[in-house]
């Protein structure tokens, strides 16, 4: 059986999409030239292997912005969506902790989920508060 590369896109690819899709907003509002985005994608493309995760993607992108100041909202977009990879990510894992600790220890599994739920939490956080939560984390190498 042959394998489609259809929807295997590498990560990098999906950086290189959303700059585009970006360029493709500022261009339609007329917020950019042509010749400005075409420089501003030739960059990325230039750098496009260095980009291997999220922080890496918005390092790049903010040191682009040093020369080209129209990528500052998209820094912005990358930040939110970095935050809200890792709140995603800390509720998967504050979830498998809580459906592995609840029939032995309901208490700490109700604090460690309204602890969970606030908007500031964080991951150290988390773990310092909860010795259990960090010991699980690093049996199941989360």
């Amino acid at each position: 059986m042959q394998e489609t590369n259809v929807n295997k896109s590498k990560p990098n690819d999906q950086y290189a999409k959303s700059v585009c899709y970006f360029l493709a907003e500022q261009l339609r509002v007329r917020n950019i030239s042509l010749q400005r985005a075409a420089e501003i994608a030739q960059k990325v493309v230039d750098n496009i292997n260095l980009i291997d995760n999220e922080q890496v993607f918005l390092k790049l992108i903010m040191d682009l912005t040093k020369d080209f100041d129209e990528l500052f909202p998209l820094t912005e977009r990358i930040q939110m969506s970095i935050h809200i990879s890792e709140r995603k990510l800390l509720e998967g894992e504050v979830l498998e902790f809580v459906e592995d600790i609840l029939p032995v220890d309901t208490h700490t599994a109700l604090r460690i989920l309204q602890e969970a739920v606030k908007a500031q939490i964080n991951k150290d956080v988390l773990r310092q508060e909860f010795p259990q939560f960090s010991q699980f984390l690093e049996k199941n190498k989360l």
